[in-house]
């Protein structure tokens, strides 16, 4: 039973807040009412963690319809699956104005506490060092578990994981964010050389508490919620989060969202990073959507890693890499990627220097060039000595990759002159030499990212999001010496620091901008602190790719956290005017209260504001389509925290192609104090509107918006990849070929070896070899307890506990003697066999999808074919035997009805007794008139083939040198010795052929 509730989803009960200071109670009501749902199971088993410390509820393996039970409880505000969150993935604080001679309060910097919720830290890292620092600040509650390998320190306060077993950080992207925010002075910091200077975070005096919720495979909603929990009652001041989903959750199924609430309540500020989904066609728009987390996108700073390629004419181009390799003043031959194709790819992906399209042989010695800058992966494997790639995307994304070999990536123009060196200007003999990475002046410095996910808010319109941006392209920052440096595998390197983009890393920067304002200001609120960041921003430089949404791709615009220290006035929101425009957008009272943990309630729908009203430092408003009329209002507070005495006069900055009327009343206001607040309102009409964004009222500045995301191998080693191609044969299937599923046997991937091993699969084939070691029984316990079939395999026949049942219909025996059936068993549930080949080719580990799991044999086909009686009496056996699964590889020329197909009859009782059963789709897919597939039956799976990554080529020696490649099965060798060529047509048997046949 345990194993099984295992295998269950894991679904959050979401309660709201909790009582106070009562953790007994709260556990105690969770306890209760999940008992009440899961009847005599045992709530241990099923109970994953309670959240009982900042809010409550809990997480707990359920069935779908126990979670609905649950959703209609009381106090229960919702219920819904743990989702996964992935990573979105340093002059920078020079670049923001934040250096060493700015106002600083060190005292009271110490005492902030910056919690990262992330993929854990690396506490080792000089960039966490205690060095100087005092002991932990008396607010703080939390503490650092014991771990084998894991120590924290006066810098590093505090840590939990809620993944893993360890805090310790073994894939860099919470070092990195961590470092980024409040890591030390580290001098000299660079990755291999490159961009060498001082690494630092924004408050460098800070302390820092990680809380790792993230594995390899992403980070759980119930980690996350569980990590911010324990965030928020250990004390921290800020939390910043670099996680997301590719697209938005409702806000009572978004653990951030949720999570965030509860540490506004206690006066914690989060911040989220925006996404990464902002490039392509159908990009996605943030998911980071609530009101009081503050959304961070990302944007470019001054500097950028150049690598040059000098020609052997000695021209020099500059192209864009963080490349730390040197040839050493030695220019190499330059071949373009269609000059050294092994042949197993078109024109296409050999100019671009597709995975395994080089010819390892010809590359040798040579720097490769390749029209696509993923073509470096080509290279890489090929063994070649550099890349020349083209990057379209270099003026517009200016992100420099690191590359695994001597690289660089040229924009359009310099990879059309060095195109021409090497294949159009009768060059002989074309070199080059690809130069170590060099730091330059980015041309491009504060412009938003391509990839950085934009607005609308697609949750709440009338809220804009993202709320600002800040540096996340091309960072310097600590890493973890355990993570690979690259996603290329055989790329070796480590590093203790490294460069990344993405959105992650600008949330650590406004993370940190938000620290000092509030080191200087200690008494402001998250909501002014926010406010502060948002109404000093820099300009944002346009993104010509962006195109008319850039205003909702940067928002405020860029942090500008020496400006934020003093903004004037602020745009207070609380707790209560959340809760208000949470009605406005369809939130009962009972929900309210649930979340609140208080009294609140939805006034009458008469009373509610719109959500366009909350206090927000920025306007934005949902109106109707393109052309027609409108007129909004928004409502806003200010609160003065500049001069006491003070006057602010409104300006209003508009295009007139705009037709828009923009009026503010009052246009003065006066402040007599500091604290004290005034109202206004911002009037937006038009007759006739042609644009998606206007005006720009400043009090300060406060923006106005008008608005209308794998690796290709052999099968069962990785994730499958959309650039594999269908088999033209595919359709029929008994002369079966490689399958691809993509299992990897890496902690990676959930594996339950006792649950697998009670699961059985019945194959329906031409029998098996029991004697393979494929279906050996070594480490095998006895069959499952369901099992209930036989071995009935005919004379010399032996089952055992792997191979634990067999059963024939025709010959006289189960044992296979065409391999058909015991290849199609082994591919499905074979052991693993190390040194498996065919004749030497191909030598591996050769294992089945699920290896520990048994098998049953039914044999049906003799040579000549599989009768349809023998295959009904096969399923008819194997539903009674107890099997889980059914494959059977084999099908007829035509579709024939489903009342007169054996397996569309078995299959149907099978689904009946919950077998799914899986049919190969056949291979008539080939013939000049390809035949449908004879696998009709919707409850069948039905199975076309693929193509994997590997194939098996055989090279041809010619006399005068030339060595040409072939595609084939070849295992034998003739040792070294060239014989005779002839062709087919001058030794012909006249008599018996003509010229065509004979050739």
């Amino acid at each position: 039973m345990t194993d099984i509730i295992k295998m269950m989803q894991v679904y959050i009960v979401y309660m709201g807040s909790c009582v106070e200071g009562d953790t007994y109670q709260t556990t105690a009501v969770h306890f209760n009412m999940l008992q009440q749902v899961i009847g005599e199971s045992s709530v241990k088993d099923v109970l994953i963690r309670n959240y009982k410390r900042s809010f409550s509820g809990f997480a707990a393996r359920l069935t779908d319809h126990e979670a609905k039970r649950l959703e209609g409880m009381n106090g229960v505000v919702s219920v819904f699956p743990s989702t996964t969150f992935y990573p979105q993935t340093t002059r920078s604080w020079d670049f923001l104005g934040l250096n060493e001679t700015v106002k600083r309060n060190p005292i009271v910097e110490s005492n902030a506490i910056i919690g990262v919720i992330d993929s854990g830290i690396w506490p080792e890292s000089e960039s966490f060092s205690d060095k100087g620092f005092g002991p932990r600040p008396q607010k703080w509650k939390g503490y650092n578990p014991s771990s084998y390998d894991f120590t924290g320190y006066s810098k590093l306060i505090g840590a939990r994981f809620y993944a893993t077993n360890s805090a310790r950080d073994d894939t860099g992207h919470g070092s990195h964010t961590a470092s980024i925010a409040a890591g030390n002075h580290v001098k000299s910091a660079s990755l291999f050389g490159v961009g060498e200077g001082i690494a630092k975070g924004g408050v460098p005096s800070a302390r820092i508490a990680a809380y790792k919720a993230c594995e390899d495979n992403g980070c759980t909603s119930d980690g996350i919620l569980a990590a911010i929990d324990d965030a928020i009652a250990d004390g921290v001041d800020f939390i910043t989060i670099s996680l997301g989903t590719l697209t938005p959750l409702k806000i009572t199924a978004d653990p951030i969202a949720i999570g965030g609430f509860h540490a506004m309540e206690k006066g914690v500020l989060t911040l989220q990073s925006a996404g990464n989904t902002g490039y392509g066609p159908a990009f996605f728009p943030t998911a980071s959507t609530a009101p009081w987390v503050l959304s961070v996108a990302a944007s470019s700073i001054d500097r950028q890693f150049n690598s040059k390629v000098v020609l052997g004419n000695g021209e020099t181009l500059t192209g864009l890499a963080i490349n730390t390799f040197t040839l050493n003043g030695t220019k190499f031959p330059v071949v373009p990627g269609e000059n050294v194709t092994n042949g197993s790819c078109d024109e296409t992906r050999s100019r671009a220097c597709g995975s395994g399209c080089l010819n390892k042989e010809a590359v040798q010695g040579k720097i490769v060039l390749c029209n696509d800058v993923n073509g470096v992966k080509g290279a890489m494997d090929a063994s070649a000595v550099g890349a020349i790639l083209f990057n379209s995307l270099i003026e517009t994304v200016p992100s420099a990759t690191i590359f695994p070999l001597p690289a660089t990536a040229l924009n359009s123009d310099n990879y059309t002159v060095v195109e021409n060196y090497v294949k159009f200007n009768n060059t002989k003999n074309p070199v080059a030499e690809i130069l170590k990475s060099e730091t330059d002046k980015n041309p491009n410095a504060s412009r938003v990212a391509l990839f950085s996910s934009r607005g609308p808010n697609p949750l709440i319109p009338d809220v804009l999001k993202p709320d600002l941006s800040a540096p996340g392209v091309n960072i310097l920052a600590a890493f973890s010496p355990l993570a690979p440096l690259t996603q290329y595998p055989s790329d070796t390197r480590h590093t203790n620091y490294n460069f990344i983009s993405g959105t992650s890393m600008a949330c650590p920067h406004a993370a940190a901008a938000a620290a000092y304002v509030k080191t200087i200001h200690p008494d402001w609120s998250p909501s002014a602190i926010k406010s502060a960041l948002m109404t000093t921003t820099s300009f944002v430089e346009p993104n010509p790719e962006v195109g008319q949404g850039l205003g909702l791709a940067f928002s405020s615009g860029n942090i500008n956290p020496v400006q934020a220290i003093d903004p004037g006035l602020v745009y207070e929101t609380f707790k209560e005017d959340y809760i208000q425009m949470l009605c406005s957008i369809g939130y009962t009272s009972n929900y309210i209260r649930a979340i609140s943990g208080d009294n609140s309630s939805c006034p009458e729908s008469s009373k509610i504001v719109p959500a366009r009203d909350l206090n927000y430092p920025s306007l934005t408003a949902q109106v109707p389509i393109r052309g027609k009329p409108f007129k909004l209002e928004f409502h806003r507070t200010v609160t003065n925290v500049g001069n006491a005495n003070s006057t602010y006069k409104v300006q209003v900055s508009q295009k007139s192609e705009f037709n828009l009327t923009i009026a503010v009343v009052p246009e003065v206001l006066s402040f007599e104090s500091i604290s004290e607040k005034k109202s206004f309102t911002v009037t937006v009409t038009a007759e006739e509107w042609i644009s998606c964004t206007a005006a720009v009222p400043v009090w300060p500045s406060i923006p106005l918006t008008i608005s209308e995301l794998p690796v290709e191998t052999r099968s069962w080693i990785a994730p499958r990849n959309p650039s594999h191609e269908v088999k033209s044969f595919s359709s029929r299937a008994l002369d079966s070929d490689d399958e691809i599923i993509g299992l990897i046997d890496t902690e990676a991937n959930l594996r339950n070896p006792t649950v697998e091993s009670n699961v059985i699969i019945g194959v329906i084939d031409t029998g098996i070899w029991p004697e393979s070691e494929s279906f050996s029984d070594k480490g095998f316990g006895p069959p499952p307890k369901k099992w209930k079939g036989a071995c009935d395999g005919g004379k010399n026949f032996t089952c055992n506990n792997k191979l634990i049942g067999a059963r024939y219909y025709t010959t006289v025996s189960a044992r296979d003697d065409e391999g058909h059936g015991s290849h199609t068993a082994s591919t499905a549930a074979g052991n693993p066999v190390k040194g498996a080949s065919f004749f030497g080719l191909g030598e591996g580990t050769a294992k089945g999808g699920v290896p520990s799991a048994r098998i049953a044999a039914y044999r049906v086909c003799e040579a000549i074919g599989c009768g349809s009686h023998e295959i009904l009496a096969a399923f008819d056996d194997a539903i009674a035997d107890g099997v889980d699964l059914i494959t059977i590889s084999i099908g007829g020329e035509f579709p024939i009805d489903f009342n007169v197909d054996p397996i569309a009859i078995g299959a149907f009782h099978a689904m009946k007794k919950g077998i799914l059963t899986l049919q190969a789709a056949g291979n008539t897919g080939s013939y000049p008139t390809f035949m449908s597939t004879s696998s009709s039956a919707p409850w069948v799976l039905s199975v076309a083939a693929s193509s994997i990554d590997r194939q098996f080529i055989s090279k041809v020696v010619l006399g005068n040198g030339k060595t040409l490649t072939g595609l084939s099965i070849n295992t034998f060798t003739l040792n070294g010795t060239k014989f005779p060529v002839v062709s087919g047509e001058n030794v012909a048997n006249t008599s018996a052929c003509g010229e065509a046949e004979a050739r």
